[in-house]
């Protein structure tokens, strides 16, 4: 019973004896009575109404009844052990990861064996095209950008079915005579394999059909219930970024060599149907994505770019600390300003929370763009980034800029993190963005004084603002001499393509340490996040909500105030401005796909490779996780989590990921202290010492 009512009829009762006794002391001999009477009468009371109502709720909630019907389970009822109900969960989800763990490294692993058997002869050498060469008007593969029919009634099922045959013998009468099929260590791609994986041995001479381009815009796709959209299981469709051509010859190339990796998509899916989708994503700004999908129309989905993800970025590099030199002289304004900052945003985009990362501006002298991150590098969450961000446009141009006393300034605070072991205690660089090289000291004598002496442990990457062929001189020699790379980047629109590369710079180790020992290494898992959904889509979406409340608030103000000083206007118009926004969509209810994914580096095996060729993935949905927690074994009052190597929250019954059916800016930024709140006396931001014990446990 609650307290309330308990508390309601004890002062009922009292109030009924303490009458009782007044009446009765008033019809005998008017003594005054006991205490001990009082209570004995109270006591008698509180009896027979505490018995009274048990018998009342006996009789409406029917309990014997109630009792009765759980005598038939008597037998069937048993207890749980938590430590045994933990293991049983944890195997679970170890069995299910591991499934997607091996599906992504069956993608890997052919993925490798068709790059190292690929053909390259495709240059065009004095107007002379390669053997290899394809014809831009004669290769045509299925693009999902370009799929205009998916409900077509034109016998394309019966097309679909002959074409994907005769691709599959294409594809085992290139593989089956290779020299010395498989000479590549750890790969389990054997003739044997090979015929395993294509079915019977067809003719290798018959004819192969040529279809023309429209073939290629038709695909017929089917809902199902793993998938918010309409799908295909034959094939994989080719992903395309938005500023990457995709008839460029090199494109066209991996669209060709990438293509059997559909019978390792369909080889998994039969293993694992829980599967969601496959893919293998290349430094060029081309996806293979399995199953075939029509890209969406939407505006995040269009710009979507698998090289920033960290699934992606994780694969290719290795942790890394990152100081970015921006040249704040007098001279970079405008344009070159806007350029500027689009490079150290494509920069911002490739680092997660591995990485650590800050930015200087110098002059004739450096400071930090954000005065707090003063003298030390931060770790690259999407707070500090956003952060970096904001304030990248507030800083004001100062005199001439020196060049060496930014380097000077970088390379200290590298050596710092070095010696002090903090940071990410691996890959460090410098990214230089100037708009004129200029050296007061010998630029060896500087080099061998801060890197050189060191085994040059920092990378340099040099990006030229202005086209000045001395200026470009100078930094190709700083950056190579520093195992880096230099560009010139003079407009926005090619920022993207220019910066990306330094990822294939930074991940030649990787690439070198896994030849000498070829074997694979840890999986990469990304954090929690929106699928297809930039990460940076929550902050734009908040910061224009919030602008458009502030905007009703103020003509709201407005017009009141005209009211108030009885002013009247003939138009109100010019008040209302824009009614409708087209980001308003956003924020209604929307389905979000929260997932994570797994990821592995595919190497390239050929001796004259350095980069590594491009990274598998495998999406796991938050949904299939949490539909392996047998919630009602644990019982109403139990749950189970999951929590990243960083200390973030994956899964939690308490992580509310949206506010008013819009994602928070900082969803998969929550760690187990935000969500596990105790039932103590502690104030807020005042956690107990159990819960912050049990969440280092994690890190």
């Amino acid at each position: 019973m609650p307290k309330f009512h308990i508390a309601f009829l004890c002062f009922l009762v009292l109030y009924s004896a303490k009458k009782s006794a007044q009446v009765r002391v008033a019809t005998t001999s008017h003594s005054t009575p006991s205490v001990n009477q009082v209570r004995e009468c109270v006591r008698q009371w509180s009896k027979q109404l505490g018995k009274e109502l048990y018998e009342l709720s006996s009789t409406m909630t029917r309990k014997a009844k109630l009792q009765k019907s759980f005598n038939k389970l008597k037998d069937k009822i048993h207890y749980e052990v938590e430590r045994t109900l933990l293991r049983t969960i944890t195997q679970k989800l170890k069995n299910t990861i591991k499934k997607k763990v091996d599906a992504v490294a069956n993608i890997a692993e052919y993925a490798e064996f068709l790059a190292f058997h690929r053909k390259t002869n495709y240059s065009v050498v004095n107007g002379v095209n390669g053997s290899d060469y394809l014809d831009p008007n004669a290769f045509f593969f299925y693009n999902a950008d370009n799929i205009t029919n998916t409900t077509c009634d034109c016998d394309k099922e019966k097309d679909l079915e002959d074409e994907i045959r005769e691709m599959k013998c294409i594809w085992f009468c290139e593989q089956k005579d290779l020299p010395d099929l498989n000479p590549l260590p750890h790969n389990s791609f054997t003739k044997k394999k090979i015929e395993d994986m294509f079915g019977p041995v067809c003719d290798c001479s018959q004819h192969i059909s040529k279809r023309p381009s429209e073939n290629y815009n038709l695909l017929p796709l089917k809902p199902h219930p793993n998938f918010d959209t309409p799908v295909n299981f034959n094939l994989s469709v080719v992903r395309i970024v938005a500023n990457v051509f995709a008839k460029e010859q090199e494109v066209m190339q991996g669209a060709k060599w990438t293509a059997p990796l559909d019978m390792v998509f369909k080889e998994n899916l039969a293993k694992d149907p829980t599967l969601k989708y496959q893919y293998f994503a290349s430094p060029l700004g081309y996806m293979r994505h399995f199953p075939a999908v029509k890209w969406s129309d939407e505006r995040y989905a269009q710009t979507y770019d698998p090289r920033t993800r960290s699934w992606y970025t994780e694969a290719m590099t290795s942790p890394k600390d990152i100081i970015i030199l921006l040249d704040s002289s007098g001279s970079v304004l405008q344009l070159k300003r806007k350029v500027a900052a689009h490079i150290v945003n494509n920069i911002l985009d490739t680092l997660n929370d591995n990485d650590f990362v800050n930015i200087y501006l110098f002059a004739n002298s450096t400071r930090p763009l954000v005065p707090c991150f003063k003298d030390t590098l931060v770790q690259a969450n999407e707070e500090n980034l956003r952060l970096l961000r904001e304030t990248l446009d507030n800083y004001k141009p100062t005199f001439q800029a020196e060049i060496e006393t930014g380097l000077a300034k970088a390379f200290s605070l590298l050596k710092e993190m070095r010696q002090k072991k903090v940071g990410s205690e691996c890959n460090q660089a410098i990214m230089l963005i100037t708009e004129e090289a200029f050296f007061r000291k010998d630029q060896k004598e500087f080099f061998m004084k801060y890197n050189w002496n060191d085994s040059t442990p920092v990378r340099v990457f040099t990006y030229l603002l202005e086209k000045n062929e001395g200026d470009a001189h100078l930094l190709e020699w700083v950056a190579c001499s520093n195992k880096g790379y230099f560009v010139n980047i003079s407009l926005s629109q090619e920022a993207r393509e220019k910066v990306l590369p330094y990822l294939n710079v930074m991940s030649r180790p990787l690439n070198k340490a896994h030849k000498d020992n070829p074997k694979r290494e840890e999986f990469i898992w990304s954090y929690l996040y929106i699928d297809l959904a930039d990460r940076r889509y929550t902050n734009w979406l908040w910061r224009k909500v919030e602008g458009n409340r502030q905007r009703s608030v103020f003509l709201d103000h407005a017009k009141r105030e005209f009211h108030r000083l009885k002013k009247v206007l003939a138009n109100y118009s010019h008040f209302l401005l824009q009614e409708n926004h087209d980001y308003e969509k956003y924020g209604n209810e929307m389905n979000y796909d929260y997932m994570t994914t797994v990821s592995l580096p595919v190497f390239s095996r050929k001796p004259e490779d350095v980069d590594i060729i491009g990274v598998a993935g495998v999406d796991i949905p938050l949904k299939l996780l949490m539909s392996l927690i047998p919630h009602h074994t644990i019982g109403v009052n139990g749950y189970a989590f999951i929590v990243t190597n960083n200390g973030y929250i994956l899964m939690h019954p308490g992580h509310r990921r949206e506010f008013n059916n819009i994602p928070k800016p900082t969803f998969n930024r929550v760690d187990l202290l935000e969500v596990e709140i105790l039932d103590d006396t502690s104030k807020p931001r005042e956690f107990g010492e159990r819960i912050v014990e049990v969440t280092c446990l994690f890190l």
